[in-house]
């Protein structure tokens, strides 16, 4: 199985997005949770949905999938039942340009 990532260009003719920075948000879960009751704010304003990349213990997460994203929120649409039986803490790592 191969992964290619891929971001899209600008095609407004003004030669891309205009970026200030990277930010890399972290999250840690310390209870179990069921899809949608996690919410967790982003520091900084995305330049696009698209440039969002979510980790949950080092896996990618798809967008639309496992993650939503509205008003500044990242919105977890999946559940972990076995939060509290881990030995540590599962940590959500959100990287975006803002």
């Amino acid at each position: 199985m191969g992964l290619i990532q891929t971001s899209r260009q600008s095609t407004g003719g003004s030669g891309g997005l205009d970026i200030t920075g990277f930010a890399v948000d972290q999250y840690t879960q310390e209870t179990n949770f069921i899809a949608g009751e996690v919410v967790i704010p982003l520091s900084q304003t995305p330049v696009s949905e698209d440039g969002i990349i979510v980790d949950y213990n080092g896996q990618r997460l798809l967008s639309n999938i496992s993650w939503t994203y509205a008003s500044g929120d990242i919105t977890i649409e999946f559940a972990d039942p076995y939060v509290d039986t881990y030995d540590v803490p599962p940590v959500f790592q959100i990287t975006y340009p803002y």
